[in-house]
């Protein structure tokens, strides 16, 4: 028997489909964030625009890595890859990096609201736990 003749619990498919479904949603943050108009910039707290106005290419590159990798990662869940794992590997490593420049060197933490700190904290933690996910799953033998 293959991997992929292997038979997998439901709740492997409900957690693939939630983290391409979560992911696509970081998809949706990363072009709505990209297509601010300078309007939309201006009517920011002065804090919150300047980390917008003054803000590095790089960190809108690792951005767009770590969302688009994270869709990656859920698609190949999808297709039962274990190739899921790095790429979800490289997903939190892009999150960590762009969240931590935000957050650290540019001072975000202290301009930014407790909403905004608890969303990134989810983003951090399910990153985390889709790597663990993916782990879990290949040793049960479920991707290949």
């Amino acid at each position: 028997m293959t991997t992929l003749d292997k038979k997998v619990p439901a709740s492997f498919w409900i957690i693939s489909v939630l983290a391409l479904l979560w992911n696509l949603i970081g998809v949706m943050a990363f072009v709505s964030e990209v297509m601010m108009t300078p309007e939309q910039i201006a009517a920011l707290p002065d804090g919150q625009r300047a980390l917008y106005t003054d803000r590095p290419i790089w960190s809108m590159v690792f951005f767009a890595v770590g969302v688009g990798t994270g869709v990656l990662g859920s698609v190949l869940l999808l297709v039962r890859r274990r190739l899921a794992v790095p790429v979800f590997i490289v997903s939190f490593l892009a999150i960590i990096t762009y969240d931590g420049y935000w957050l650290f060197v540019r001072d975000g933490l202290a301009v930014t609201p407790m909403g905004g700190l608890v969303l990134i904290g989810a983003v951090i933690s399910i990153a985390l736990a889709l790597i663990i996910f993916a782990m879990a799953a290949t040793r049960r033998g479920w991707l290949c």
